[in-house]
């Protein structure tokens, strides 16, 4: 993230008992932007959109699991403008 340097680094994210645990890790499995990770926590994107937009190359098995960490949504502001 070229704006929030707390965001770049190795971060392992699980589900535990249905809620999500994230935690700081040495080594990744792939790397994701933080426009991909955003997509993911928002419901907003599928994982297999990543390679085409240029915000990661996860494999297929990946893919999967992250949809099912992440499920697609209809975001929701609770702010007004």
């Amino acid at each position: 993230d070229p704006y929030c340097s707390w965001n770049d680094g190795c971060f392992q994210f699980e589900t535990v008992e249905g809620v999500l645990k994230v935690t700081p890790t040495d080594s990744a499995d792939l790397d994701l932007t933080i426009q991909a990770l955003s997509g993911l926590i928002y419901g907003t994107h599928n994982p297999d959109d990543f390679c085409f937009r240029g915000w990661g190359s996860p494999s297929p098995d990946m893919q999967q699991v992250m949809g099912q960490m992440f499920p697609r949504m209809i975001p929701y502001l609770h702010e007004e403008f």
